[in-house]
């Protein structure tokens, strides 16, 4: 098992039933270990970015080539990032009637409160694959390959 940033990224999260054959594909004959982006450079040790900073970069070069930025005067940074997928995925879930202890089981972050935080032993596979089956994905639009690179 791969380390991570806090003791909730290390958990157990269905995979949504339309990403099966992306993920059947890059998995295919690979122990399961490996990363699930081989391409990612490794980061070495003691050196302070993640793996996916390359990944990071790109897609912000990206989407403000395409024009899907937000800014806030006076914020160095756009409020569009890699981080917006979870703001979307959360959001979706939510109104999917997702309980919110189960999303935020499925996005890694911690419970709060004595009930939760203290004596809760986890949510179920089941809630979680109903989690992230609630959300419906947006359908992919043919990628125009000039702004791809």
């Amino acid at each position: 098992m791969r380390e991570a940033k806090s003791p909730a990224g290390v958990r157990r999260v269905p995979i949504h039933s339309d990403l099966k054959n992306l993920l059947t594909a890059r998995t295919r004959g690979k122990h399961p270990e490996s990363f699930l982006f081989p391409e990612l450079p490794e980061v070495p040790a003691g050196v302070a970015r993640e793996r996916s900073m390359p990944l990071s970069k790109r897609f912000g070069r990206y989407r403000i080539r395409v024009g899907v930025d937000e800014r806030v005067e006076g914020r160095r940074r756009g409020l569009v990032n890699f981080h917006s997928f979870r703001r979307w995925f959360i959001t979706k879930a939510e109104h999917a009637g997702q309980l919110p202890h189960i999303i935020a089981s499925v996005v890694g972050h911690e419970h709060q409160g004595e009930t939760l935080g203290t004596y809760w032993q986890g949510a179920s596979d089941k809630a979680l694959r109903e989690c992230v089956e609630a959300v419906s994905l947006p359908k992919p639009r043919p990628l125009n390959r000039k702004l791809a690179a």
